[in-house]
């Protein structure tokens, strides 16, 4: 297995987060929505913590604050 290849699944992984995060959903559904992007940074921070880690969560969390539109910061 290369050293790229949990990189190139992470980033994988992430952007399908990042569109089920985003995809909009019934008033009933929203409800239990899971946070997907979180639990995706927190699988791969134990999964690969030198492919993730901090950094992974940091940029994820100004990916939902430029998608979803907060106060930037917030996530």
């Amino acid at each position: 297995m290369s050293a790229s290849s949990p990189r190139v699944a992470m980033l994988k992984t992430v952007v399908g987060a990042l569109i089920l995060t985003l995809l909009p959903l019934p008033s009933w559904l929203e409800i239990i929505r899971p946070g997907f992007l979180a639990l995706t940074v927190l699988y791969w921070s134990i999964a690969a913590p030198r492919a993730g880690g901090i950094a992974l969560g940091f940029f994820c969390g100004l990916l939902l604050d430029a998608f979803e539109g907060p106060v930037l910061g917030e996530h």
